[in-house]
């Protein structure tokens, strides 16, 4: 799902195409006549059993749903090797970067996958985006420090980082060197 995302918002002929489709499609519904497309197709009522109905709801779609979002903790990284990235979004995720050159890049983490940075050269330090779970689970620690309660497991949680404790609890595989 994550690699159909890619395609689609870094590769801006595909984004046209699409545009382009969507525009041909509306005006042939408006040559064809808006009242025949209804009649002849969105007018059409299929019977089915409420109770197919129900299960296909309640267990098909989740299950699928499951399915396309699970990410493999095991599946080996994609290696990129001796690239270079100027000034632009660099998404980590199931990465391993080898020997690259950033230029200006922002480095972008969700926290879906792991990472790795290996003998990589950045002409200055990089602003790190966090998006999705990750970014969620920073602006819970963000809350969360507000409170005298929390204040200190995040206290501590920082000086783990900063020592390079990864504590069991931890629920992420994140190997950067």
């Amino acid at each position: 799902m994550e690699y159909l995302q890619n395609l689609l918002t870094q590769n801006p002929i595909i984004s046209t195409i699409v545009i382009i489709l969507g525009v041909v499609c509306g005006i042939v519904t408006l040559i064809l006549g808006a009242k025949k497309v209804y009649n002849d197709f969105l007018s059409k009522s299929v019977k089915i059993p409420a109770w197919l109905l129900c299960l296909i709801i309640l267990f098909i779609f989740p299950i699928i749903g499951l399915k396309l979002s699970s990410e493999d903790p095991n599946k080996p990284y994609l290696e990129i090797k001796g690239e270079t990235f100027g000034a632009q979004v660099v998404n980590l995720d199931g990465k391993s970067f080898i020997n690259c050159s950033f230029t200006g890049s922002a480095l972008e983490y969700s926290g879906k996958s792991g990472f790795e940075i290996n003998n990589c050269e950045f002409d200055r330090i990089p602003k790190f985006i966090l998006i999705g779970p990750a970014g969620n689970a920073l602006k819970a620690m963000t809350i969360m420090y507000s409170s005298p309660v929390f204040k200190t497991i995040i206290d501590e949680s920082l000086k783990n980082i900063k020592n390079g404790i990864i504590k069991e609890s931890t629920p992420i595989n994140i190997r950067v060197k």
